[in-house]
């Protein structure tokens, strides 16, 4: 689609392993992998100095898909989403990600929440849902919603559907066949969107 790209990545190993899969001239013209804490002021000034290199004031598409809290661990940083210590925790951080990346996105574009549930203490917790009210909070309007269907991702995984469905019943936990993705809307600003009523309007005439 010919898209310029930045990837906020917390763990430093991984920005580096990933950015091997580009060439030294896609790292500057396409991608940009940013080795930082999404929820930071640090990560914040990192993108938007990546942003003014690419000619551009704000970005023009936000994709958001953090850890489904604690089920699996991603690493032993305390800034990382999968170590809070709570569900309000995690909500909490989720929020402030969802906040750097409201303000860094262009307004009138779009943003794609990717999250699916969690089974705890014979539960089913919707986290799904409180990260999409989050961003709501936020400022962010819902667009639609989109149910992927993740029914043999397991496989990829070199496991069989038959295994996870005996750790399930052994483990008393329930193995989730979708996830969610959100797609979210960033209000323009009535005074733009009145130029651009106006501007129309001259169009037709």
């Amino acid at each position: 689609m010919n898209r310029r790209c930045i990837g906020v990545e917390l763990k430093p190993e991984l920005a580096e392993h990933v950015a091997e899969k580009f060439s030294p001239k896609e790292l500057v013209t396409d991608v940009n992998i940013i080795s930082a804490d999404s929820t930071s002021q640090i990560a914040k000034e990192k993108i938007q100095a990546r942003l003014e290199i690419m000619g551009e004031e704000k970005a023009q598409f936000l994709v958001l898909h953090p850890p489904y809290d604690d089920i699996i661990k991603f690493s032993d940083k305390k800034e990382d989403l999968s170590n809070c210590s709570s569900p309000e925790e995690f909500y909490d951080m989720f929020e402030k990600v969802a906040q750097n990346g409201y303000d860094l996105l262009e307004d009138g574009r779009y943003a794609a929440l990717i999250i699916g549930d969690e089974y705890k203490d014979g539960e089913c917790k919707l986290l799904s849902f409180g990260c999409e009210q989050r961003m709501e909070k936020l400022g962010f309007k819902l667009k639609a919603v989109i149910v992927k269907d993740i029914q043999g991702n397991e496989r990829a995984k070199g496991k069989t559907a038959n295994l996870w469905r005996y750790r399930a019943l052994n483990g008393g936990f329930y193995i989730f066949q979708h996830e969610y993705i959100f797609i979210f809307q960033k209000p323009e600003k009535k005074v733009k969107k009145l130029k651009k009523v106006l501007k129309n309007a001259k169009l037709i005439a």
